[in-house]
Formats: C-alpha cells, structure tokens, sequence
C-alpha cells in the first residue's frame, strides 16, 4: 500500500517505527518523536542512508542526500515523509 493513501502522520510513524524494529532490531517502546538517530539509538550515517532507502522502498518516495540529513529525530523523519506525500497529492 502506497502512502498516498495511508498519509497521517500517525500512520507514517507507525511505518517507520515498522521499519527500525524490522531492520534495526529497535525496541519500539523505546521511540518517541523526540528519539534521536545519532544521540539515542547510536546511529552513524550509513545507517541513516540504510534507514532512508528502507523507507524509499516501503513508501515510493525518493529522498535526496539533502533530505537524509535533515533525518535527526523520528518526528523529523515523519514529518518531512508527510510533506513529500502530501505534495505528490497536490502535484
């Protein structure tokens, strides 16, 4: 299922939640929006390139190397997969 049917920011959390508990071995309880990549779950930047191409590949998005870097927090993540979904739907 393609995010532009399933695009609440709700929704999107969950699926990156999906994502790092599938291929990071995360503990979701342990994740917040707040949750840093870097600072709490030790992430280096191999791993936020892993972590993008993951959510590339479940949700049809392309992120740019610009895009990775903004990846600080889950909420960041979340928020800037909403905005690039919500405007696919306007485009």
């Amino acid at each position: 299922m393609s995010l532009s049917q399933t695009s609440s920011k709700q929704e999107i959390q969950a699926r990156v939640l999906a994502i790092l508990t599938r291929e990071f071995d995360v503990d979701a309880a342990e994740i917040s929006p707040e949750t840093d990549l870097k600072t709490d779950l030790d992430f280096d930047s191999l791993d936020g390139v892993a972590l993008a191409g993951w959510i590339e590949e479940d949700t049809g998005l392309a992120f740019s190397d610009d895009d990775i870097e903004q990846m600080r927090t889950i909420g960041e993540i979340v928020e800037l997969v909403h905005r690039r979904v919500s405007a696919e739907r306007r485009a």
